[in-house]
């Protein structure tokens, strides 16, 4: 099975990530949010996202993911 990982979110999906490629540290960190999140943030997203790439926590923490079962 293979999963595929939409930035910023399923709805309007800009780039696809998938296991193969995952993004680094710099990837998001001027990432563009989805229209409903707040216009007001209390802490640094890009960071935030930095760390979380270089922590190698990028699936644990995708909003939304695809998955796909290749035939055998």
């Amino acid at each position: 099975m293979k999963f595929y990982y939409p930035m910023p979110d399923y709805r309007l999906p800009v780039t696809l990530y998938s296991d193969g490629y995952l993004p680094g540290k710099g990837d998001l960190t001027h990432a563009i949010l989805a229209y409903d999140y707040p216009k007001y943030l209390r802490f640094d997203l890009g960071k935030m996202f930095d760390e979380v790439c270089e922590g190698k926590q990028f699936e644990t923490f995708a909003n939304s993911f695809f998955n796909h079962l290749e035939p055998s």
